[in-house]
């Protein structure tokens, strides 16, 4: 039976895609394309004549050339993770690219496609999910890794340990060791019997002697 568009056969033929079939009266009735189907002549004819046209003015392209033409030229993407047990689904974004062409595993996954951009998912246990997006290039594999751990910075310094002292610094010039009795006696240079730090009691300052005190006018 025959259409506009393709002949129904009612067997499948045991010869290579592109062969022609001749009716009973000898003439091409069309070229089958595989399994039970096949071209009608009414639309082989004209493709047969612009192929006997490039042949005889030698406009040939090779395979490789028309794959890329016809945008069909394959590659190929290696997609890895930093975690294990890592799940991959690759899926097309072009237009011209069939919704067959998907593939899903765990990584290490390498993929292999006609040209163009494809949605990469990576997902591991615990809710974590990424999705990139990569281009295949004709004869090019292409090396993908997906990062999934999460890289903590640490400060590299630590703060600067205050520095304890007293709020008003004094500056003492004594005269004399009794001066400067006097002025561990008023500084707490010495502890007393009974204090914490174990000290030796000292005797009471003397009444003579000279000490001078420097106060910062703003403390």
């Amino acid at each position: 039976m025959a259409n506009d568009r393709v002949l129904q056969l009612t067997d499948s033929l045991d010869v290579a895609p592109g062969s022609p079939l001749i009716d009973v009266a000898g003439k091409l009735a069309g070229i089958w394309t595989g399994g039970a189907m096949a071209i009608p002549s009414t639309q082989a004819t004209p493709i047969l004549g612009s192929a006997r046209t490039n042949v005889a003015q030698n406009r040939l392209l090779t395979p490789n050339a028309v794959s890329v033409q016809e945008r069909y030229a394959y590659g190929s993407v290696l997609v890895s993770s930093d975690v294990p047990a890592t799940s991959v689904d690759v899926s097309p974004l072009e237009a011209w690219q069939s919704a067959s062409l998907q593939s899903s595993g765990n990584a290490p996954l390498l993929f292999a496609g006609p040209m163009g951009r494809y949605r990469v998912v990576v997902s591991a246990p615990g809710s974590v999910r990424r999705e990139q997006e990569v281009t295949i290039q004709p004869g090019v594999q292409n090396k993908l890794i997906i990062q999934l751990h999460t890289v903590a910075v640490l400060p590299t310094t630590q703060p600067a340990a205050k520095k304890s002292g007293s709020k008003l610094p004094w500056v003492l010039a004594a005269v004399g060791g009794t001066g400067v009795a006097a002025a561990l006696a008023l500084m707490g240079g010495g502890g007393s019997k009974g204090d914490s730090g174990g000290g030796v009691q000292q005797p009471p300052p003397p009444t003579t002697g000279t000490i001078t005190f420097k106060v910062p006018v703003n403390p």
